[in-house]
């Protein structure tokens, strides 16, 4: 089976995050995408993270009627930080026969280097990656060796930090981010 694993802390969830994962599970025929939410991202230690409590949440209102869309739990109670390579292995354990595609945006493919083990991360999945405006032409880095995928498509310039931002100014997040969400963030006062 093809699957899809989708990590990041989702604080929020926004259209940009659906229609990349919509994107990788057409072009890439995958019958799964799980949505790993990180409680705690290695890389956002300098900033308070909104509670599993509320973006477990939104990520699943986010998700419903979406049924090849999974909101996974997988990282939820970890107690440490929330490695890519390790999440991958515990899969892999798990459902050796599936064939691993991790998704992730052109944004975030810059850094990969820095990550936990890239080239562990590299052999256990193949990286599925859609352009994101402003982010320029991708390098090829030679220990990708063929594990990059490039998704087709125009994706929206959307960050979660935007989206805070915008609530914090009490500026509209429609397009942003779907209904439900934007309704939960309202009625939790969440953002200000």
């Amino acid at each position: 089976m093809k699957v899809g694993i989708f990590g990041g802390s989702f604080d929020p969830i926004h259209r940009g995050h659906l229609r990349l994962a919509a994107a990788a599970q057409k072009q890439l025929k995958l019958a799964k995408v799980y949505f790993v939410l990180s409680p705690r991202p290695p890389f956002k230690r300098n900033r308070i993270v909104t509670s599993v409590s509320d973006r477990l949440p939104m990520l699943r209102k986010a998700l419903a009627g979406r049924p090849r869309f999974v909101a996974a739990r997988w990282e939820v109670n970890h107690s440490g930080p929330s490695y890519t390579v390790t999440t991958l292995k515990t899969y892999k354990k798990r459902h050796p026969e599936d064939d691993l595609y991790f998704i992730m945006g052109s944004d975030v493919l810059k850094n990969f280097h820095r990550w936990k083990n890239p080239r562990k991360i590299i052999a256990l999945a193949r990286l599925a990656v859609g352009l994101r405006p402003g982010t320029g032409r991708m390098k090829k880095r030679t220990f990708f060796s063929g594990a990059l995928r490039t998704l087709r498509g125009v994706f929206p310039d959307i960050s979660s930090t935007q989206i805070r931002d915008r609530v914090r100014k009490k500026r509209s997040l429609q397009s942003l981010v779907p209904k439900t969400v934007a309704a939960y963030i309202a009625r939790k006062k969440l953002y200000r």
